[in-house]
C-alpha cells in the first residue's frame, strides 16, 4: 500500500512539474502583444482547475495517511477518484486530456514554447525598427510614444530580453523619458497651480471639459427647435467659445472633436473664423497618425464631416478634402458595422444622406430628432456637470414646444386662407396656384415660430408677387399693365387714374392694403415709418417686370449687363424679403433691407431656364447660353 501511495505522490509532483512549466509559459507569453486576453483567460482557468484538484489531492493524501492500516482505504480512495470522474490506473492521462481540451497535446510543449519565440522575435523587430522615431523629430508619433515606448524597453530588460539595442542607444532613450517626464509634471504642477488660485480649497479632480460639454447643450438645443428659450446662454457660450479660440487656448484647439463642433457652431453664427485649424488634417493620412485616428473614433470623424459641410467661402480645399475622406470613413464603418458605441448608426446615416446645412425644413428636423431623441446622448465628459432628469426636461420642453408650433401654424393657414379670400387673389385665374400649406411650411424654415408676424407677411408677398409677375408673363394686356405701374406710381393718390380692368384692380389693392397692414405693425417694431419704402419697392418690382416683358414683345435679346440691372430686382426678393425684415426686430436701415440679389436671382434662373425658353422668355441662363455659343454679346432683336 505505501508503494501505491508513492506512486500517487509522484503523479502530484509530475502535475505540479507541469504546472509550474504551464505558470513559466503564461509568464512569458503575458509579454508577447500577439496573445490575446481570452487566450490567457482560458489557460488560467486550466491552472485554476489544476492547482484546485491538486490541493484536493493533497488534502485527501494526508487523511489516508493519517488512516493508514485500515484494510478498507484503497477502496475508499478510488471510489473518491471515480466520484472525481478518474480512473483507477490513468490519473496521468486525464490531466492530459482535460490539458488537450485547452488546445494543448500531451507532447506539444516544445511547439507551444516555438510559438512563443516567433511572436517574441516579432516583438523584438518591432523595438529595433521604432528606436529612432524617438531620436528623430521629424518622426510623427502617437501622443506618448516618446514616454511608453522606453517604458516597454525597460520592462522588455526586466524579463530578460535580448534587446536588440546598444547600451548607449538605451540609455539616450531613457534620458529622453525622464525629460518628457519631467516636462509633463512640470505642465500637470502648472496646472494644478493654477486650479488652486482659480477654485481656492476645492479643485476637479480631474481635466474638465467645459467647452466641449457646453457646445454639446447649445448643440441639442438647437435640433431639438428650443434654442430661443436660451438665446442669453448659448449667446454667452458662444461668446466664451470664440474668446478662446482666438486666443489659441488648449481645449478649443488641440481637442479635434470639440475643434470641429466649436468652427461648426460658431461659422453658422456668424463668428469670423477661419478653417486653417484643419489644414493638418486636410490628407486622410496626417488625421490617422493623431489619437483619434488611431482609435477610429466615429464620433470625431462626424464632426469633422459635419464642420467640412459649412463652406463660408469658396475654395475651401482644406475643408472639401476632410469632408471627402471623412464621409468614405464613415461609408466604411457603417457597411463594416463598426461605427463607435457612443453614435447611433442612424445618425451617422442620416447626416451622410441630409447635410446638415442643406436640411433647411427645420420643423421636420426637429420632429425627427424629438424622436430620436436619447436621454442619455448628451454628451458631459469628465467632470462637466449635468444636473439629474435634464435630459428628459428637455424632451418634455421639445415635444410642447412642437406641438404649439404645429397649432400656430394651423392659425396662420386659417388666416392665409382668409387673406386670399378677402384680397380676391382667387378671382386671378391667369395666376399659378399652390396650395396654401406649402407656403406656411415654407415660411416656417425662414422663420422661427416665434416670428408669426414676419412669417404671415412673407406668406403674403410673396402670393402677391408671383400673381403680379404672371400678370406681366401674360395675363394681362399692355394696357392693364401700364395702368397698374400708374396706380403704384401715384399710390395714395390712386383714384386719380382709375382702374382700366377688374384684374388691375385686384391686384393694386392686393399690393396696397397688404403694404399697409405690414408697414404699420413693421413701424412700432422699427420706431419710424417704413410705408414709403416698401411702396418704392413695389414700384421697382413692376417697373422691373414691364422691362421684361417689352424684350418679350419686341423679342429683344439684352445684353448681360443689362439683363442683370432688371433681374436683381425682378426676382421680387425686395419687397418680399425686405418688408418682412422689418418685422423680425433690429432695428434696419433702407440699405440693410433692400441690397443687390444677384446670386439669388442666377439660381432661381438656373432653375427656370428651360420653362422659359419654351415661353419666349429672357433669363440669364439662356444669355450665357447664346454668348457661348457665337450669339454675340447681346443688345439686339431676335
Amino acid at each position: 500500500m505505501r508503494a501505491d501511495l508513492q506512486r500517487w505522490a509522484d503523479d502530484l509532483l509530475k502535475i505540479e512539474e507541469d504546472i509550474r512549466r504551464w505558470e513559466e509559459d503564461i509568464s512569458l507569453r503575458e509579454v508577447d502583444s500577439e496573445i490575446t486576453a481570452a487566450d490567457l483567460g482560458t489557460r488560467e482557468d486550466t491552472l485554476a482547475y489544476q492547482v484546485d484538484a491538486l490541493t484536493h489531492r493533497e488534502g485527501e493524501l494526508s487523511r489516508r495517511e493519517s488512516s493508514f492500516g485500515r484494510n478498507d482505504y484503497t477502496s475508499i480512495d478510488f471510489d473518491y477518484i471515480d466520484q472525481r470522474g478518474f480512473s483507477r490506473d490513468n490519473f496521468v492521462p486525464i490531466d492530459y486530456d482535460f490539458v488537450d481540451q485547452r488546445g494543448f497535446g500531451h507532447d506539444d510543449y516544445a511547439s507551444v514554447n516555438t510559438d512563443y519565440v516567433d511572436q517574441r522575435g516579432f516583438g523584438l523587430r518591432f523595438i529595433g525598427n521604432n528606436s529612432s522615431c524617438i531620436t528623430n523629430e521629424k518622426c510623427d508619433t502617437p501622443i506618448g510614444f516618446n514616454i511608453i515606448f522606453p517604458g516597454m524597453i525597460r520592462s522588455g530588460i526586466h524579463l530578460g530580453l535580448d534587446v536588440p539595442l546598444r547600451q548607449s542607444d538605451v540609455d539616450t532613450l531613457f534620458q529622453l523619458r525622464e525629460k518628457e517626464l519631467q516636462v509633463a509634471t512640470a505642465n500637470a504642477l502648472k496646472y494644478l497651480d493654477i486650479l488652486g488660485n482659480k477654485f481656492g480649497s476645492s479643485v476637479p479632480v480631474v481635466y474638465p471639459s467645459n467647452i466641449y460639454s457646453l457646445l454639446c447643450m447649445v448643440d441639442t438645443l438647437e435640433k431639438m427647435g428650443i434654442s430661443h428659450h436660451f438665446s442669453c446662454e448659448i449667446n454667452s457660450v458662444l461668446d466664451m467659445t470664440y474668446r478662446s479660440w482666438l486666443q489659441n487656448e488648449e481645449e478649443p484647439i488641440m481637442d479635434m472633436e470639440t475643434c470641429a463642433m466649436a468652427f461648426r457652431i460658431l461659422s453658422m453664427h456668424g463668428y469670423d473664423i477661419s478653417s486653417d485649424v484643419f489644414s493638418q488634417f486636410a490628407e486622410e493620412s496626417r488625421f490617422h497618425d493623431s489619437v483619434p485616428g488611431h482609435l477610429n473614433d466615429t464620433k470625431t470623424f462626424l464632426e469633422l464631416y459635419k464642420a467640412s459641410q459649412v463652406c463660408i467661402l469658396e475654395h475651401e480645399w482644406t475643408l472639401e478634402n476632410i469632408g471627402s475622406w471623412t464621409s468614405k470613413l464613415l461609408k466604411q464603418q457603417l457597411c463594416s458595422r463598426r461605427v463607435s458605441r457612443s453614435v447611433i448608426p442612424q445618425e451617422v446615416e442620416y447626416a451622410l444622406n441630409f447635410p446638415f446645412y442643406s436640411a433647411a425644413v427645420e420643423p421636420l428636423e426637429h420632429k425627427r430628432n424629438i424622436e430620436h431623441f436619447d436621454t442619455k446622448g448628451i454628451q458631459m465628459q469628465k467632470s462637466a456637470y449635468l444636473a439629474c432628469h435634464s435630459n428628459e426636461y428637455i424632451l418634455a420642453l421639445a415635444i410642447e414646444e412642437f406641438y404649439w408650433s404645429q397649432s400656430l401654424y394651423q392659425q396662420e393657414l386659417k388666416r392665409i386662407e382668409s387673406y386670399v379670400k378677402e384680397v380676391g387673389l382667387e378671382r386671378l385665374k391667369f395666376a399659378r396656384t399652390t396650395p396654401l400649406n406649402v407656403w406656411v411650411f415654407i415660411a416656417s424654415t425662414v422663420f422661427p415660430s416665434e416670428l408669426s408676424d414676419a412669417r404671415i407677411a412673407w406668406i403674403q408677398n410673396c402670393l402677391v408677387a408671383i400673381a403680379v409677375d404672371d400678370f406681366f408673363d401674360g395675363g394681362g394686356s399692355a394696357e392693364e399693365l401700364q395702368n397698374l405701374i400708374w396706380l403704384i406710381e401715384k399710390w395714395d393718390a390712386h383714384a386719380e387714374i382709375g382702374f382700366c380692368s377688374e384684374h388691375v384692380e385686384i391686384l393694386f389693392y392686393a399690393v396696397y392694403h397688404t403694404s399697409y397692414h405690414i408697414g404699420a405693425k413693421a413701424a412700432k417694431v422699427q420706431n419710424r415709418r417704413v410705408m414709403g419704402h416698401i411702396a418704392e419697392l413695389w414700384l421697382d418690382l413692376v417697373r422691373a417686370y414691364m422691362a421684361e416683358a417689352e424684350w418679350t414683345w419686341r423679342r429683344y435679346l439684352p445684353t448681360m449687363e443689362e439683363y442683370m440691372s432688371v433681374a436683381e430686382v425682378s426676382n421680387s426678393m425686395d419687397p418680399v424679403v425686405g418688408a418682412s425684415l422689418y418685422l423680425v426686430g433690429p432695428e434696419l436701415s433702407e440699405g440693410m433691407v433692400s441690397g443687390p440679389e444677384y446670386k439669388v436671382r442666377l439660381l432661381n434662373d438656373l432653375h427656370t431656364y428651360e420653362k422659359e425658353r419654351g415661353e419666349g422668355y429672357v433669363n440669364s441662363a439662356l444669355l450665357h447660353a447664346h454668348r457661348c455659343c457665337g450669339g454675340g454679346g447681346g443688345g439686339s432683336e431676335s
